[in-house]
């Protein structure tokens, strides 16, 4: 992207578009208490478990917060020879088993999760175990984004390819009540920040995009809302429309950047 040369030496501070770290506790597979065997159950028990429910480990756990191991595929077959059959013969320990506050860090609990395969999620406020996270609630979750995510960055890379037309001072001007954070450049915007740029009469003007400002800068705000869902990790919330709506305002934008250049 080129970067406007305009008013370099004016620099103000704008606000960011509402945004919370995502969490591991924003994964859906963390907010479902998981399936669970006694650790005195026979092995066979916990072997059709998993196998009728394509399981790869099941948690013990003890009145939802004490948890007392988990037995899993690898666990059984670090122990193939041992001659008891039960469940507590077969399962790793309690100081094997990676637990995480729903409030960590995503980023930080997908290296967690990477490098242990599993990990079970305890609720901050109350210390309940409240779910079970493994590599593949990861990689599910992280398909679910993509589409709208690839969609929602080609939307931001034609808004800013259209804003450059704009004088940069012009920019700043618009946003001259929000002075949160330094912008120099207009890869610092954010949705909202679009929105207060083209939502001015004579910046719309400038583009000359024939196009109704009031219908362009609604499905816009649309957009953001559908922005934070996506960054907020709620992409399985979105419905079809809301994808067909970004899908829609991407092909907008592609035909009239491109007739207007």
């Amino acid at each position: 992207m080129t970067k406007s040369g305009k008013a370099k030496d004016q620099t103000m501070k704008i606000s960011h578009d509402s945004y919370a770290e995502p969490t591991i506790g924003m994964i859906e597979a963390s907010k479902k208490f998981p399936v669970t065997v006694e650790r005195d159950a026979p092995l066979e028990e916990a072997i059709t478990i998993m196998l009728l429910n394509d399981f790869s480990q099941l948690p013990i756990i003890q009145h939802t917060r004490k948890v007392k191991g988990m037995i899993s595929w690898k666990s059984i077959g670090k122990r193939i020879g041992c001659k008891n059959q039960y469940v507590r013969d077969m399962m790793d320990d309690a100081e094997s088993v990676e637990i995480l506050f729903d409030d960590t860090p995503l980023v930080d609990a997908v290296r967690v999760i990477a490098r242990k395969e599993v990990a079970l999620i305890r609720s901050r406020n109350d210390g309940e175990i409240t779910g079970l996270v493994d590599t593949s609630d990861i990689t599910d979750q992280f398909m679910m984004l993509a589409d709208p995510f690839f969609l929602i960055g080609a939307i931001e890379n034609y808004i800013r390819h259209m804003l450059e037309r704009i004088p940069f001072d012009l920019v700043l001007k618009a946003l001259c009540n929000n002075r949160s954070r330094d912008i120099d450049d207009l890869n610092n915007l954010s949705f909202g920040d679009y929105i207060r740029i083209l939502e001015v009469p004579s910046n719309w003007e400038i583009l000359k995009l024939r196009l109704s400002k009031k219908l362009f800068v609604s499905k816009l705000d649309k957009v953001r809302i559908i922005r934070n869902k996506i960054m907020h990790f709620r992409a399985a919330e979105l419905p079809d429309e809301e994808i067909l709506l970004l899908r829609n305002f991407l092909n907008v934008l592609k035909n009239h950047t491109n007739s207007c250049n």
